[in-house]
């Protein structure tokens, strides 16, 4: 079973104690929590061999998690929310997204079309 890098960072203590503990129950998943107290902005470095970043929602409307998505784009990212009680999840994926019968102006609207055109999300 491959093992899951997780590294906790900027996150309260007693969320970080409850989500470490949750975590590190699983076995093939390997908790990394060593800046998780750090007041400095989380870097690529920070991130490298991780396969989920989970950090709380303040830091990460703080953060610039788009380059850290870039960087690593295999990389997930939750964000918890600072109660605790909900989170949301953020990667970078492929997806196909059908545009139905190709005419001159569906070719148009795609080329025109923000990222998730046609979803339904």
């Amino acid at each position: 079973m491959p093992r899951i890098r997780v590294v906790l960072s900027h996150m309260p203590r007693l969320l970080h104690d409850i989500v470490h503990s949750i975590l590190t129950a699983e076995s093939d998943i390997d908790v990394d929590d060593g800046s998780s107290h750090s007041a400095a902005p989380m870097s690529l470095e920070d991130v490298r061999n991780a396969h989920v970043v989970i950090v709380t929602e303040p830091e990460f409307l703080r953060m610039n998690y788009e380059s850290l998505l870039y960087g690593n784009p295999r990389l997930r990212l939750v964000a918890v929310s600072g109660d605790g009680r909900s989170a949301a999840l953020y990667e970078l994926r492929p997806c196909r997204i059908p545009l139905g019968e190709l005419s001159p102006q569906t070719l148009v609207d795609a080329v025109r079309a923000p990222s998730g055109y046609g979803s339904s999300t």
